[in-house]
């Protein structure tokens, strides 16, 4: 029987004793594609030496299956190209033109679908959400929670008092390190909508005259903002919490997870219980409901280790950052999915009523821009060259941040192994000539032997220094730098939606030129196209408005610690010297 077989397409390093490490391009054996109710997303693979271990499917890609016994049947012939010809001058055929020439896009579930399945998976809640009681509980990392930026300056500012970084930074530093190459590529395999045909609708929202009723509250306003478009700002703005992790279980003990609660502060009273396919199931609402914002990828789920103090802690650092983002979004902040996920306290009828309309939303996906509103006009011409001057900021900044991220994790390397080595082999030395100065006889150098000996101990405290450094400033930076790099790797599906709508725009305009469709369906297209471009201009506006003062926080906390550090360095050494001035 053939095995199967799949190539790396990145490098992965193993975290756990139970998960297999590889390289990119290393093709490995699929011993099992199904390794246990929770796993969702990991293979079981073996490397060309023998040996056995979990694998991130989204890191690798099959091989060619083998041969079957009986040849297929041949495939049907691919649809013909795309094309105005079909096009009737009246807008009520925009429908029949849609279904003619769309490429195949897989139907959505029959409504009873919905009804037919309330649990989330065979690893999840039944009731899906609970209310606790708020309480003040000293646990592990459980008050370090993120501060954001409409609170102290910075969504970044996750440090505690000066000198003590956050909890499990060697286990963050593991993870964020494993994952420096591959951050777009699982932002993509996660659920980032890539490119205009993979978004559901949006043809549709472009070629067809139906509109679907739109309410006050589900409209989004593009203003502009000087010579800008920007998100309309929110009128009330809050900021989320995300502690007290704790271990809980069901089915008497045979499933187990960790719970956070999560608390605002527009309701501080009101306190819900929230596990990651709870924040999961969210980032896919939010992701379906809003493609024309960048929807950064949760943290990764791990097979092993779920439970250590270590893991917990910084998965609730991470949570607490996307949280915050998404909260400070202008569109997804105040969306009602959002809100149903932060203030549904009840676990029964009420939960599950919230998760039907989400999972149910009309205006979702293609059909979103419907609820878009213009406060002025936009010329498409202006917006594509601006997308096209930021596309090749998102690439540098891009590069960039891996670049600062990778710098980063190799300075903290250094600082806890090397740098500390060398300053405990001077530690070593002072000792050795305060050694050699005590067998002078009658004790004639005892003070150069008591002044070795302080200088020894100096440098041995600063070799300690330097390996405790990183959890106060490295570390932080590369913790913070490496969310931003998953936000940066959604830009792209962002941009290209953009970008179709301009194409589509341009040849409705051709199709005009030629006689093929009339004035007015072009017209209508065209401001169709503009609403999808202006929800685009404004996100990338958004995301360099965050740039500007996350990158300023990130910098400057890290100086700030830097400064603190060498200064704390130089009174040690100061010290030292003093003892020389007998």
């Amino acid at each position: 029987m053939a095995r199967i077989q799949a190539r790396a397409m990145y490098d992965f390093a193993s975290q756990n004793e139970d998960e297999l490490s590889f390289r990119t391009g290393e093709v490995l054996t699929v011993v099992s594609q199904y390794v246990g109710d929770g796993y969702e997303g990991w293979w079981l693979g073996r490397s060309a030496s023998g040996q056995e271990g979990y694998i991130p499917e989204s890191f690798v890609e099959l091989l060619s299956p083998p041969e079957p016994s009986i040849p297929p049947p041949p495939p049907p012939p691919p649809p013909p190209p795309p094309s105005y010809e079909n096009l009737a001058p009246q807008p009520r055929h925009y429908q029949q033109f849609q279904q003619q020439q769309a490429s195949p896009v897989a139907p959505p579930p029959p409504k009873e679908s919905f009804f037919a399945d309330e649990s989330w998976s065979s690893d999840d809640d039944d009731g899906g959400a609970s209310a606790v009681t708020p309480r003040n509980v000293a646990r592990g990392g459980g008050g370090a929670a993120v501060t954001n930026r409409a609170g102290q300056g910075s969504r970044f500012s996750v440090a505690g008092t000066p000198g003590q970084g956050p909890a499990g930074a060697p286990a963050l530093r593991k993870a964020v390190s494993s994952t420096l190459s591959t951050t777009s590529a699982e932002a993509n395999n996660r659920k980032t909508i890539r490119g205009l045909p993979k978004v559901a609708g949006i043809k549709e929202f472009l070629l067809t005259d139906e509109v679907p009723p739109v309410t006050d509250v589900d409209t989004v306003t593009v203003v502009l903002d000087g010579q800008e478009l920007a998100w309309q700002p929110r009128e009330q703005a809050f900021t989320c919490k995300v502690t007290d992790p704790s271990k809980a279980s069901k089915m008497r003990g045979l499933k187990s997870y960790i719970a956070y609660q999560i608390s605002t502060s527009a309701n501080p009273s009101l306190v819900v219980s929230r596990r990651y396919k709870h924040f999961d199931w969210l980032h896919k609402q939010l992701c379906d409901k809003f493609p024309c914002v960048a929807v950064p990828p949760l943290p990764d789920k791990q097979v092993t280790g779920r439970y250590e103090e270590s893991f917990i802690n910084a998965r609730m650092r991470q949570l607490q950052c996307w949280m915050n983002r998404m909260s400070a979004h202008p569109v997804t902040g105040p969306s009602l999915v959002f809100q149903h996920f932060l203030t549904c306290a009840d676990e029964g009828k009420r939960w599950k009523e919230g998760k039907r309309r989400a999972e149910q939303d009309k205006l979702s996906r293609g059909q979103v821009y419907h609820t878009i509103r213009l406060s002025a006009p936009c010329d498409l011409t202006d917006m594509e060259r601006y997308t096209d001057a930021f596309d090749g900021f998102a690439t540098e900044i891009d590069t960039a941040t891996r670049l600062a991220m990778d710098t980063a994790l190799s300075h903290s390397k250094k600082c806890e192994n090397n740098i500390r080595k060398e300053y405990s082999r001077i530690a070593d030395a002072c000792f050795a000539m305060e050694k050699a100065a005590c067998l002078v006889p009658n004790n004639k150098l005892d003070q150069l032997s008591q002044a070795m000996h302080a200088a020894g101990q100096s440098y041995q405290q600063v070799s300690e220094l330097w390996a405790q450094q990183p959890r106060s400033d490295s570390d932080q930076l590369a913790e913070a730098l490496h969310e931003y790099s998953g936000l940066i790797s959604c830009l792209p599906a962002v941009i290209s939606i953009g970008r179709g709508s301009i194409a589509t725009a341009r040849d409705c305009q051709r199709g005009l030129e030629e006689g093929r469709i009339s004035p007015a369906e072009a017209q209508e297209t065209t401001r169709r196209a503009a609403l999808v471009s202006a929800a685009q201009c404004a996100e990338m506006n958004n995301f360099r408005r965050e740039v500007d003062a996350d990158y300023k926080a990130m910098m400057a906390n890290f100086l700030r610690e830097q400064v603190r550090f060498h200064q704390e360095i130089a009174n040690k050494l100061q010290a030292a010297l003093d003892t020389f001035s007998y």
